[in-house]
């Protein structure tokens, strides 16, 4: 092994994105000179290479388990002779958490595991038709497994497992991921967590005829998972996420919100239940996963959608947070007026005949959002106009000169 080579796998770790993809690059490289003259079906490089890259996933040291993540996953791509069973191996043997561990050693060693399943899902190796069943057994036993040793492992393992179950098409997922996440799928509301509940909306919403209506009907007591019932079902399984995501709001708030979005009605009751009625009168760390909510359906919301979202209750808690930068939410209020600055520019800076996933044009959704805001100035609460003006301010002074004339 070259020095040029054994340099790349430091590069990996660097915190510049562009640092790492040309370090994967360049030993993706390599490697293929080195298996030209290789006399084994593996050459020693290869070998040497994917036993390091399955070692660092669990470094802490810079972004070393973003950059060997990429690598592993570009390399199990690109060399289809390095099996996913030795790949699976290698991981038994390296990332195993041990009785003398320290808790940090520990930790380090199961985010290893479970980026080390990330790189071989994006690789393809696990929704090729070919993929055996001790491979696909394998990462989802140990999703689940530290699911359930770590806290804060939680959503990041449902999202890997929903997003494993969206790769594969519906066929394999029914004869082969189906049976294995039996209890994750049929755990029914009582037993319901916001990790599981991700999981089965990812599912429905990727495969819901393959489930098929008699699976609901037993096991969630529908035909229907996104029936406007199950809306205080879903809220108060959601609300049990609130005393561990400190920092973001859980992925299964914006899985339900995007899949309500095409639905006014029932969007419109989630919302007013779920974010104006719950979130938005809880804790701060609710009242910020509101706001982070907000960031993420508005992108992609309709213009009629614009005014259930843009509610009294959530600019009443922007204005309140922005009143003070000692504030515990200022910085989630201004970064969620940033937001909307960002959509105003990104508008402008598109073609305004450009189309968003509800159909419309740019200017359209450049009128729909004014019309928005500038009926809430009229608004006879004056917390919710000064509320407003705020915001309006904010934005127009992130606003380009072509923006700022587009608006006038």
């Amino acid at each position: 092994m070259s020095e040029a080579i054994l340099s790349l796998f430091w590069e990996l770790a660097s915190l510049e994105d562009a640092t790492r993809f040309a370090s994967t690059e360049k030993l993706m490289l390599s490697l293929t000179e080195s298996e030209k003259g290789a006399e084994q079906e593996l050459s020693s490089d290869l070998q040497y290479s994917v036993k390091r890259l399955i070692k660092g996933l669990s470094s802490p040291r810079q972004a070393a388990r973003q950059g060997f993540t990429e690598a592993l996953s570009e390399l199990l791509r690109r060399f289809p002779n390095v099996s996913s069973e030795l790949a699976v191996q290698l991981m038994k043997e390296h990332l195993q958490p041990g009785a003398n561990m320290k808790g940090f050693e520990e930790s380090n060693t199961l985010f290893g595991q479970v980026v080390g399943i990330v790189a071989l899902m994006r690789s393809g190796r696990l929704s090729h038709k070919k993929v055996s069943d001790d491979c696909l057994a394998f990462a989802v036993e140990q999703l689940l497994s530290c699911r359930g040793r770590k806290s804060y492992l939680k959503e990041l393992c449902a999202t890997v497992l929903g997003d494993l179950a969206s790769e594969m098409p519906s066929a394999l997922f029914q004869k082969r991921l189906l049976p294995m996440l039996k209890s994750e799928l049929e755990c029914g509301w009582a037993e319901c967590t916001p990790e599981q509940l991700f999981v089965l909306l990812k599912v429905s919403q990727c495969h819901g005829a393959a489930l098929g209506k008699q699976f609901y009907q037993s096991h969630w007591d529908c035909e229907d998972i996104l029936d406007e019932k199950n809306l205080p079902r879903f809220i108060d399984i959601l609300l049990k996420a609130g005393n561990i995501h400190s920092r973001n709001v859980h992925g299964a708030w914006v899985k339900l919100a995007t899949l309500l979005l095409p639905n006014e009605e029932k969007f419109s009751a989630f919302w007013k239940s779920g974010v104006d009625n719950a979130l938005l009168t809880s804790t701060h760390t609710r009242r910020f996963a509101a706001m982070q909510l907000t960031e993420a359906v508005m992108p992609l919301a309709s213009v009629q959608q614009l005014p259930i979202i843009l509610s009294a209750p959530l600019l009443q808690c922007v204005v309140k947070s922005l009143s003070s930068k000692k504030s515990n939410l200022h910085a989630g209020a201004k970064h969620l007026c940033d937001s909307l600055a960002e959509i105003f520019k990104k508008i402008v800076d598109d073609s305004p005949t450009a189309e968003n996933t509800a159909g419309e044009s740019n200017q359209q959704r450049w009128e729909g959002l004014v019309d928005v805001l500038l009926d809430l100035l009229w608004h006879p609460s004056r917390p919710l106009r000064i509320a407003v003006e705020q915001i309006f301010r904010g934005i127009v002074g992130q606003l380009t000169p072509s923006a700022i004339d587009m608006l006038i």
